[in-house]
């Protein structure tokens, strides 16, 4: 029998955060997945990690080819065997009720296409900074900033098959299918932080994400909101481009990178961190000896 959803899991070089992915998997309160684990081309450990799970519910697809995320994606996409997917990334982790909570919602809305969630700012080195919450579902907020979280998202297969995503989009492949979908897909974000997301600073890959920014806005701004507006958000984009660059040079990348993010209390970092604590304690079976 074929289970209800398919966990996928593209890496590349995930380092030593894939072991706590992982483990953030089996600390999940919904247990009816399979895990399919595809490898890009790594060249750390991660692969040799990953075969050594003893889980019949794993498999592990490698080639020794590079191709890129959304390659990968569709791939997924493709050798899937659940209703739903859900999308993850290597170096992070996932709430343990994430996989249930939106499920449910695609229960109480039949019609959804994909969900994602708000999500919890990990640093490169785990440990939380704060919340990160998606922006309101409009044509302006996708063209800028995607409104979704990717790594949390939840879809239905079909739904992905029907909508595979663009492999001319080496970063932003996200952005532009949510943009290309933007009329017609029916979506949800879900309020609770229900994702932990590792925040890194790159300012290569900064650049890289206006520069795909720039691409979607020629590609589906006009249609969305018009030419007029496209261009007035594509002349902001160049703006920001050209603001990362000179804080870049100051060194103040940093800042630039926390100011979208949401303090926690004390009470609230106290839970963040027992649920961290219970998700890093958790067994992997045939990683049982790891930490």
């Amino acid at each position: 029998m074929n289970p209800t959803l398919t966990i996928g899991i593209p890496f590349y070089n995930p380092g030593p955060a894939f072991l706590d992915c992982l483990k953030s998997i089996w600390a999940q309160s919904f247990q009816d997945w399979e895990l399919l684990l595809v490898d890009d081309g790594s060249s750390d450990s991660s692969l040799t990690l990953a075969l050594r799970i003893r889980d019949s519910r794993v498999r592990i697809i490698y080639d020794g080819r590079h191709l890129g995320l959304s390659a990968r994606l569709n791939q997924i996409s493709h050798l899937a065997r659940g209703t739903y997917v859900a999308r993850m990334d290597a170096d992070d982790m996932m709430h343990p009720n994430r996989l249930e909570r939106q499920l449910a919602a695609f229960h109480a809305q039949p019609n959804l296409d994909f969900v994602s969630t708000n999500a919890y700012i990990l640093s490169p080195e785990g440990y939380v900074l704060g919340i990160r919450r998606a922006y309101p579902l409009t044509p302006t907020r996708i063209l800028l900033n995607g409104c979704h979280l990717h790594a949390s998202l939840v879809a239905r297969r079909s739904w992905f098959l029907a909508h595979p995503y663009s492999v001319d989009y080496v970063r932003g492949q996200d952005r532009e299918l949510f943009a290309r979908t933007a009329q017609t897909a029916s979506a949800k974000i879900l309020n609770e932080p229900l994702y932990f997301y590792r925040y890194i600073v790159n300012f290569r890959a900064w650049q890289q994400g206006y520069r795909t920014e720039r691409m979607v806005l020629r590609t589906w701004g006009p249609s969305l909101i018009g030419s007029t507006r496209t261009a007035v958000l594509y002349l902001f984009s160049l703006f920001k481009a050209t603001l990362l660059r000179i804080f870049a040079r100051a060194g103040c990348s940093q800042y630039l990178a926390r100011k979208a993010i949401l303090p926690l209390s004390e009470l609230q970092r106290q839970h963040v961190e027992d649920i961290l604590k219970h998700i890093r304690t958790t067994r992997v079976p045939g990683l049982s000896d790891e930490s």
